[in-house]
Protein backbone atom coordinates (compact mmCIF):
# COMPACT_ATOMS: atom_id res chain seq x y z
CA UNK A 1 0.00 0.00 0.00
CA UNK A 2 1.09 3.25 -0.83
CA UNK A 3 1.14 6.38 0.82
CA UNK A 4 0.17 9.94 -0.17
CA UNK A 5 2.86 12.42 1.10
CA UNK A 6 2.32 15.54 -0.48
CA UNK A 7 1.61 17.48 3.31
CA UNK A 8 4.83 14.53 4.62
CA UNK A 9 7.69 15.74 1.87
CA UNK A 10 6.88 19.68 2.99
CA UNK A 11 7.07 18.93 6.52
CA UNK A 12 9.96 16.75 6.31
CA UNK A 13 11.63 19.53 4.46
CA UNK A 14 10.65 22.17 6.63
CA UNK A 15 12.55 19.68 9.64
CA UNK A 16 14.61 21.64 12.04
CA UNK A 17 18.36 21.82 11.89
CA UNK A 18 18.38 20.67 15.47
CA UNK A 19 17.94 17.39 13.49
CA UNK A 20 21.48 17.31 12.04
CA UNK A 21 23.47 18.69 15.19
CA UNK A 22 21.73 16.22 17.40
CA UNK A 23 22.65 13.58 15.38
CA UNK A 24 26.24 14.95 15.59
CA UNK A 25 25.90 15.18 19.06
CA UNK A 26 24.85 11.28 19.81
CA UNK A 27 27.43 10.28 18.07
CA UNK A 28 30.31 12.43 19.10
CA UNK A 29 30.00 14.04 22.13
CA UNK A 30 27.47 12.30 24.50
CA UNK A 31 23.97 11.81 26.24
CA UNK A 32 24.51 14.11 28.80
CA UNK A 33 24.99 17.23 27.04
CA UNK A 34 22.17 16.41 24.30
CA UNK A 35 19.95 16.23 27.44
CA UNK A 36 20.89 19.29 28.56
CA UNK A 37 20.55 21.12 24.56
CA UNK A 38 17.20 19.42 24.19
CA UNK A 39 14.55 19.18 26.61
CA UNK A 40 10.75 20.60 26.51
CA UNK A 41 10.22 24.22 28.35
CA UNK A 42 10.41 23.69 32.02
CA UNK A 43 8.28 24.10 34.67
CA UNK A 44 4.23 25.49 35.14
CA UNK A 45 2.76 22.85 33.46
CA UNK A 46 -1.33 23.01 32.98
CA UNK A 47 -4.53 21.21 32.05
CA UNK A 48 -5.87 18.57 29.55
CA UNK A 49 -8.11 20.88 27.74
CA UNK A 50 -11.22 18.37 26.82
CA UNK A 51 -14.49 19.88 27.54
CA UNK A 52 -14.96 23.74 28.09
CA UNK A 53 -18.27 23.33 30.05
CA UNK A 54 -20.64 20.53 30.93
CA UNK A 55 -22.83 19.40 34.37
CA UNK A 56 -21.46 18.18 37.19
CA UNK A 57 -21.79 15.01 36.63
CA UNK A 58 -22.02 12.48 33.76
CA UNK A 59 -25.35 12.86 31.89
CA UNK A 60 -24.67 11.40 28.51
CA UNK A 61 -25.29 13.67 25.39
CA UNK A 62 -25.34 16.54 27.66
CA UNK A 63 -21.28 15.93 28.11
CA UNK A 64 -21.26 15.75 24.47
CA UNK A 65 -21.92 19.24 23.29
CA UNK A 66 -18.54 20.80 25.17
CA UNK A 67 -15.58 19.51 23.50
CA UNK A 68 -12.87 22.69 22.99
CA UNK A 69 -12.28 22.19 19.29
CA UNK A 70 -15.75 21.35 18.59
CA UNK A 71 -17.42 24.76 19.86
CA UNK A 72 -14.51 27.22 19.03
CA UNK A 73 -16.69 29.38 16.58
CA UNK A 74 -19.46 28.04 17.44
CA UNK A 75 -20.98 30.89 18.44
CA UNK A 76 -20.01 34.85 20.30
CA UNK A 77 -21.11 33.35 23.55
CA UNK A 78 -19.05 29.72 23.00
CA UNK A 79 -15.79 31.90 22.28
CA UNK A 80 -15.85 34.45 25.15
CA UNK A 81 -16.56 30.97 27.54
CA UNK A 82 -13.62 29.16 26.28
CA UNK A 83 -11.24 32.23 25.66
CA UNK A 84 -12.04 33.31 29.30
CA UNK A 85 -11.19 29.72 30.50
CA UNK A 86 -7.99 29.69 28.59
CA UNK A 87 -7.48 32.97 30.24
CA UNK A 88 -7.76 32.26 33.45
CA UNK A 89 -6.02 28.76 33.37
CA UNK A 90 -3.20 31.70 31.68
CA UNK A 91 -3.14 34.24 34.63
CA UNK A 92 -2.86 31.35 37.52
CA UNK A 93 0.11 30.34 36.11
CA UNK A 94 -0.32 27.31 33.82
CA UNK A 95 1.87 27.88 30.44
CA UNK A 96 1.12 24.24 28.82
CA UNK A 97 -2.19 22.33 27.32
CA UNK A 98 -2.48 18.93 26.13
CA UNK A 99 -5.18 18.87 23.55
CA UNK A 100 -6.39 15.51 23.26
CA UNK A 101 -7.65 14.23 19.50
CA UNK A 102 -10.26 12.33 19.03
CA UNK A 103 -10.42 10.93 15.71
CA UNK A 104 -12.25 7.69 13.77
CA UNK A 105 -15.34 6.94 11.44
CA UNK A 106 -18.45 7.56 12.59
CA UNK A 107 -21.91 8.55 10.88
CA UNK A 108 -22.14 12.06 12.58
CA UNK A 109 -21.67 15.96 11.97
CA UNK A 110 -18.42 17.05 13.83
CA UNK A 111 -18.76 20.99 14.01
CA UNK A 112 -21.52 23.53 13.69
CA UNK A 113 -22.25 24.86 10.79
CA UNK A 114 -19.89 22.51 9.01
CA UNK A 115 -19.37 22.55 5.11
CA UNK A 116 -19.93 19.51 4.78
CA UNK A 117 -21.57 17.97 7.28
CA UNK A 118 -22.63 14.28 6.11
CA UNK A 119 -18.70 13.82 5.94
CA UNK A 120 -17.77 15.38 9.62
CA UNK A 121 -16.86 12.89 12.52
CA UNK A 122 -16.89 13.45 15.95
CA UNK A 123 -15.77 11.55 19.23
CA UNK A 124 -19.21 10.18 21.06
CA UNK A 125 -18.26 11.47 24.07
CA UNK A 126 -16.71 15.22 23.39
CA UNK A 127 -16.99 15.95 19.63
CA UNK A 128 -13.14 16.45 18.61
CA UNK A 129 -12.54 16.04 15.14
CA UNK A 130 -12.38 12.92 13.24
CA UNK A 131 -11.04 11.80 9.72
CA UNK A 132 -13.70 11.59 6.94
CA UNK A 133 -13.75 9.83 3.16
CA UNK A 134 -12.93 10.70 0.80
CA UNK A 135 -9.48 11.90 2.09
CA UNK A 136 -9.03 9.67 5.13
CA UNK A 137 -7.42 11.26 8.04
CA UNK A 138 -8.43 14.98 6.81
CA UNK A 139 -10.24 17.40 8.94
CA UNK A 140 -13.60 18.99 7.60
CA UNK A 141 -12.72 22.78 6.55
CA UNK A 142 -14.93 24.04 9.75
CA UNK A 143 -13.09 21.86 12.04
CA UNK A 144 -10.32 22.85 10.88
CA UNK A 145 -10.52 26.46 11.00
CA UNK A 146 -11.56 25.71 14.59
CA UNK A 147 -8.31 24.05 15.56
CA UNK A 148 -6.16 26.02 14.26
CA UNK A 149 -7.75 29.38 15.36
CA UNK A 150 -7.74 27.92 18.89
CA UNK A 151 -4.15 27.58 18.65
CA UNK A 152 -3.90 30.92 17.17
CA UNK A 153 -5.42 31.94 20.24
CA UNK A 154 -3.37 29.67 23.04
CA UNK A 155 -0.44 31.26 21.34
CA UNK A 156 -1.75 34.74 21.59
CA UNK A 157 -2.81 34.24 25.34
CA UNK A 158 0.83 33.74 25.61
CA UNK A 159 0.85 29.49 26.58
CA UNK A 160 4.25 28.96 25.96
CA UNK A 161 3.76 24.50 24.77
CA UNK A 162 1.12 22.27 23.69
CA UNK A 163 1.15 18.67 23.68
CA UNK A 164 -1.51 17.06 21.08
CA UNK A 165 -2.21 13.56 21.65
CA UNK A 166 -4.46 11.24 19.60
CA UNK A 167 -6.93 9.10 21.24
CA UNK A 168 -8.49 6.68 17.73
CA UNK A 169 -11.85 5.84 18.73
CA UNK A 170 -14.05 3.12 16.97
CA UNK A 171 -13.33 0.89 13.95
CA UNK A 172 -9.48 2.98 14.40
CA UNK A 173 -8.67 2.07 17.69
CA UNK A 174 -6.43 -0.41 16.94
CA UNK A 175 -6.99 -2.51 20.85
CA UNK A 176 -10.12 -3.57 19.21
CA UNK A 177 -8.20 -4.73 15.71
CA UNK A 178 -8.85 -9.08 17.66
CA UNK A 179 -11.77 -11.15 16.66
CA UNK A 180 -13.25 -11.03 19.65
CA UNK A 181 -14.18 -13.27 22.44
CA UNK A 182 -13.71 -16.35 22.77
CA UNK A 183 -10.54 -16.53 20.97
CA UNK A 184 -9.36 -12.93 20.35
CA UNK A 185 -7.34 -13.74 17.37
CA UNK A 186 -5.17 -10.71 16.13
CA UNK A 187 -6.44 -9.23 13.01
CA UNK A 188 -3.69 -6.80 11.76
CA UNK A 189 -3.89 -7.09 8.11
CA UNK A 190 -7.34 -6.61 7.90
CA UNK A 191 -6.80 -2.86 9.45
CA UNK A 192 -4.05 -1.81 7.66
CA UNK A 193 -6.30 1.01 5.84
CA UNK A 194 -7.29 1.74 8.83
CA UNK A 195 -3.69 1.97 10.54
CA UNK A 196 -2.89 4.63 7.39
CA UNK A 197 -5.86 6.63 8.03
CA UNK A 198 -4.64 7.38 11.32
CA UNK A 199 -1.05 8.46 10.25
CA UNK A 200 -2.68 10.12 7.76
CA UNK A 201 -4.67 12.15 10.44
CA UNK A 202 -1.61 12.90 12.39
CA UNK A 203 0.64 14.26 9.51
CA UNK A 204 -2.35 16.48 9.03
CA UNK A 205 -2.50 17.56 12.21
CA UNK A 206 1.35 18.65 12.40
CA UNK A 207 1.06 20.53 9.65
CA UNK A 208 -1.43 22.52 11.51
CA UNK A 209 1.04 22.50 14.59
CA UNK A 210 4.13 23.63 12.44
CA UNK A 211 1.88 25.74 11.03
CA UNK A 212 1.05 27.69 14.20
CA UNK A 213 4.05 28.80 15.52
CA UNK A 214 3.70 27.01 18.77
CA UNK A 215 6.62 24.89 20.17
CA UNK A 216 4.73 21.35 20.32
CA UNK A 217 5.25 18.04 21.27
CA UNK A 218 2.99 14.91 19.77
CA UNK A 219 1.58 11.89 22.03
CA UNK A 220 0.97 9.69 19.11
CA UNK A 221 -1.41 7.62 20.71
CA UNK A 222 -2.69 8.33 24.10
CA UNK A 223 -1.43 5.54 26.67
CA UNK A 224 -0.19 3.23 23.53
CA UNK A 225 2.38 1.10 24.87
CA UNK A 226 0.75 -2.08 26.02
CA UNK A 227 2.79 -4.63 27.89
CA UNK A 228 5.19 -6.97 26.09
CA UNK A 229 2.88 -9.59 24.24
CA UNK A 230 6.13 -12.28 25.20
CA UNK A 231 5.08 -11.42 29.00
CA UNK A 232 1.28 -11.60 28.57
CA UNK A 233 -0.18 -15.60 29.13
CA UNK A 234 -2.54 -15.89 25.47
CA UNK A 235 -4.43 -18.47 27.80
CA UNK A 236 -5.47 -16.84 30.32
CA UNK A 237 -4.77 -13.21 29.14
CA UNK A 238 -6.75 -13.74 25.49
CA UNK A 239 -7.70 -10.30 25.14
CA UNK A 240 -4.74 -8.37 26.77
CA UNK A 241 -2.42 -10.61 25.00
CA UNK A 242 -3.89 -10.03 21.44
CA UNK A 243 -4.33 -6.20 22.35
CA UNK A 244 -0.34 -6.13 23.55
CA UNK A 245 0.31 -8.17 20.36
CA UNK A 246 -1.47 -5.48 17.86
CA UNK A 247 -0.30 -2.46 20.10
CA UNK A 248 3.41 -3.49 19.62
CA UNK A 249 2.75 -3.66 15.96
CA UNK A 250 0.89 -0.25 15.51
CA UNK A 251 3.15 1.53 17.47
CA UNK A 252 6.46 -0.06 15.57
CA UNK A 253 4.96 1.14 12.52
CA UNK A 254 3.89 4.38 13.20
CA UNK A 255 6.91 5.19 15.10
CA UNK A 256 9.03 4.30 12.16
CA UNK A 257 6.72 6.43 9.94
CA UNK A 258 6.59 9.28 12.25
CA UNK A 259 10.89 9.72 12.78
CA UNK A 260 11.60 8.88 9.00
CA UNK A 261 9.15 11.87 8.34
CA UNK A 262 9.78 14.18 10.90
CA UNK A 263 12.93 13.10 13.43
CA UNK A 264 12.39 13.04 17.02
CA UNK A 265 12.47 16.65 18.26
CA UNK A 266 8.56 16.85 18.34
CA UNK A 267 7.13 13.42 19.96
CA UNK A 268 7.23 11.78 23.19
CA UNK A 269 6.57 8.79 21.26
CA UNK A 270 3.69 6.98 22.66
CA UNK A 271 2.36 8.11 26.35
CA UNK A 272 2.30 5.32 29.17
CA UNK A 273 -0.24 4.82 31.68
CA UNK A 274 2.34 3.91 34.99
CA UNK A 275 0.06 0.66 36.09
CA UNK A 276 1.93 -2.28 34.65
CA UNK A 277 4.97 -0.47 33.92
CA UNK A 278 7.30 -3.64 33.87
CA UNK A 279 5.99 -5.25 31.07
CA UNK A 280 4.94 -1.50 29.25
CA UNK A 281 8.74 -0.82 30.08
CA UNK A 282 9.71 -3.84 28.57
CA UNK A 283 8.11 -3.45 25.67
CA UNK A 284 10.14 -0.21 24.60
CA UNK A 285 12.80 -2.59 22.86
CA UNK A 286 10.20 -3.77 20.66
CA UNK A 287 8.65 -0.45 19.27
CA UNK A 288 11.32 2.24 19.57
CA UNK A 289 14.60 -0.81 19.05
CA UNK A 290 17.21 -1.86 21.64
CA UNK A 291 18.66 0.77 23.97
CA UNK A 292 20.21 -1.14 26.40
CA UNK A 293 23.35 -0.94 24.78
CA UNK A 294 23.68 2.48 23.03
CA UNK A 295 24.08 1.80 18.85
CA UNK A 296 21.94 2.32 15.64
CA UNK A 297 19.55 -0.13 17.19
CA UNK A 298 18.03 2.38 19.57
CA UNK A 299 15.62 4.83 18.67
CA UNK A 300 13.75 6.06 21.74
CA UNK A 301 11.97 9.13 22.39
CA UNK A 302 14.01 11.76 23.93
CA UNK A 303 11.38 12.83 26.45
CA UNK A 304 8.70 10.38 27.51
CA UNK A 305 5.21 11.20 29.00
CA UNK A 306 3.78 8.99 31.79
CA UNK A 307 0.60 9.09 33.29
CA UNK A 308 0.57 8.62 37.17
CA UNK A 309 -2.86 8.73 39.22
CA UNK A 310 -2.97 6.25 42.80
CA UNK A 311 -4.10 3.24 42.60
CA UNK A 312 -4.24 -0.26 43.97
CA UNK A 313 -2.31 0.51 47.14
CA UNK A 314 0.44 2.29 45.22
CA UNK A 315 0.42 5.93 45.27
CA UNK A 316 2.25 8.38 43.05
CA UNK A 317 5.45 7.89 44.46
CA UNK A 318 5.59 4.45 44.25
CA UNK A 319 4.65 4.43 40.99
CA UNK A 320 7.03 6.87 39.55
CA UNK A 321 9.95 5.44 41.18
CA UNK A 322 9.23 2.09 39.82
CA UNK A 323 8.80 3.59 36.28
CA UNK A 324 12.29 5.17 37.05
CA UNK A 325 14.11 1.80 37.91
CA UNK A 326 12.46 -0.33 34.80
CA UNK A 327 13.35 2.69 32.39
CA UNK A 328 16.70 2.63 33.47
CA UNK A 329 16.91 -1.24 33.01
CA UNK A 330 15.88 -0.49 29.52
CA UNK A 331 18.30 1.64 28.73
CA UNK A 332 16.40 4.86 29.55
CA UNK A 333 18.83 6.54 32.35
CA UNK A 334 17.74 9.77 33.98
CA UNK A 335 20.96 11.62 33.01
CA UNK A 336 19.19 11.97 29.22
CA UNK A 337 15.84 11.14 29.81
CA UNK A 338 12.81 13.08 31.18
CA UNK A 339 9.54 13.02 32.16
CA UNK A 340 6.79 15.00 31.60
CA UNK A 341 3.49 13.83 33.43
CA UNK A 342 0.88 13.83 30.55
CA UNK A 343 -2.32 12.91 33.65
CA UNK A 344 -2.67 13.53 37.16
CA UNK A 345 -4.97 14.51 39.67
CA UNK A 346 -6.73 18.06 39.27
CA UNK A 347 -4.91 20.17 41.35
CA UNK A 348 -3.77 17.34 43.79
CA UNK A 349 -1.78 18.45 46.77
CA UNK A 350 -0.78 14.80 47.47
CA UNK A 351 0.13 14.13 43.83
CA UNK A 352 2.01 17.02 43.76
CA UNK A 353 4.09 16.27 46.84
CA UNK A 354 4.53 12.72 45.79
CA UNK A 355 5.75 13.94 42.38
CA UNK A 356 8.09 16.00 44.43
CA UNK A 357 9.27 13.14 46.55
CA UNK A 358 9.91 11.19 43.68
CA UNK A 359 11.67 13.24 41.57
CA UNK A 360 14.30 13.76 44.75
CA UNK A 361 14.74 10.15 45.51
CA UNK A 362 15.37 8.98 41.63
CA UNK A 363 16.79 12.41 40.66
CA UNK A 364 14.95 11.71 37.20
CA UNK A 365 13.63 15.27 36.05
CA UNK A 366 9.89 15.96 35.97
CA UNK A 367 10.14 18.88 33.22
CA UNK A 368 5.89 19.10 34.47
CA UNK A 369 2.61 18.00 34.95
CA UNK A 370 -0.35 18.29 32.78
CA UNK A 371 -3.29 17.86 35.13
CA UNK A 372 -6.58 15.85 33.83
CA UNK A 373 -9.83 17.08 35.32
CA UNK A 374 -10.78 14.42 37.70
CA UNK A 375 -10.64 14.65 41.14
CA UNK A 376 -9.01 11.90 43.98
CA UNK A 377 -11.81 10.06 45.13
CA UNK A 378 -14.20 11.80 42.41
CA UNK A 379 -15.92 13.58 44.54
CA UNK A 380 -17.46 16.60 42.50
CA UNK A 381 -20.39 18.71 42.45
CA UNK A 382 -23.40 17.42 44.27
CA UNK A 383 -23.98 13.89 42.47
CA UNK A 384 -27.24 13.49 41.14
CA UNK A 385 -29.17 10.37 42.13
CA UNK A 386 -28.39 7.06 40.32
CA UNK A 387 -25.51 8.91 38.24
CA UNK A 388 -22.09 7.47 38.21
CA UNK A 389 -19.57 10.47 38.93
CA UNK A 390 -16.05 10.31 37.63
CA UNK A 391 -14.86 13.12 35.75
CA UNK A 392 -14.50 16.90 36.91
CA UNK A 393 -15.77 19.19 34.51
CA UNK A 394 -16.11 22.78 34.05
CA UNK A 395 -18.16 25.16 35.25
CA UNK A 396 -15.88 23.27 38.37
CA UNK A 397 -13.23 25.27 36.86
CA UNK A 398 -9.63 24.41 35.35
CA UNK A 399 -8.09 27.07 36.16
CA UNK A 400 -6.47 26.70 39.34
CA UNK A 401 -3.19 24.66 39.65
CA UNK A 402 -1.34 26.03 42.56
CA UNK A 403 -0.63 22.86 44.51
CA UNK A 404 1.69 21.77 41.76
CA UNK A 405 2.63 25.26 40.90
CA UNK A 406 3.86 25.16 44.91
CA UNK A 407 6.49 22.36 44.14
CA UNK A 408 7.74 23.63 40.66
CA UNK A 409 5.26 21.42 38.01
Amino acid sequence: MQEPNTVENRLYRRRSVLTTLRSILVMGIGSLLLFSLFQPLWGDGGSNIVWHRSTCYLDGDNDDLYGYIHNFNHSPAYNTEIVDHLQQMYNNGQRHLRIPMFHGDFPNSICPNDEDPAHGRMDLDSHIPRGYPPQPGALSSNCQKNFTDLLAKVKEIGFVQVMVSFFPAGDNDPTTWHSGAPNYIPRWNENEDLFYENWRFIVNITADLEASGLSYYIDLMNEGVYPDPALVNPTTQKELWAQSYIMQIYCRELWRLYTGAFGKDHSVGFSINVDDWDRKVANFRNIYGDCREWGPECNGPYVLSAHIYSGDGKDERYRFVGLHHALTNEGYPKENTGIIIGEAYYNDPIAASNFDLARSQTGRTIFYVLQWPILRGNPICPPQPGQPVHELRPPVPLMYFDQYLNYGF
